[in-house]
């Protein structure tokens, strides 16, 4: 984990970092070309290099629980409705603990990146 993404982590409570770490792995996951960067109180994950883009997958945490965010979120089918936002948007959901990164919201990411790609 690079250091700056480190820090990100510092001072949160053990759960929402390692819900953070969890998504981390399965963003990175997707790729040699991914690459993590902190824009303002989101962490950014993005195939295009560093800095480049609104990313594919965008996480901003909070005390008890993260924002998911998906910068072409409706462009992924979600039959569960998961997720939520406005049409032609951004979509978001919410998640509490690490194992609310379940096959569904691991299929979101898949389809996010390639979307990317």
């Amino acid at each position: 984990m690079q250091s700056d993404i480190g820090r990100f982590l510092e001072g949160r409570r053990l759960d929402s970092q390692k819900l953070i770490r969890v998504i981390y792995d399965a963003c990175l996951g997707q790729g040699a070309n991914v690459t993590a960067w902190i824009v303002g109180k989101e962490l950014v994950f993005g195939s295009q290099g560093e800095d480049v883009g609104s990313g594919f997958v965008r996480i901003m945490p909070f005390d008890v629980s993260l924002i998911l965010a998906f910068p072409r979120g409706h462009e992924i089918p979600d039959p569960q409705k998961k997720m939520s936002g406005v049409p032609n948007s951004r979509t978001t959901m919410t998640l509490h603990y690490p194992s609310d990164v379940d096959v569904y919201v691991r299929r979101m990411i898949d389809v996010a990146y390639a979307l990317e790609s």
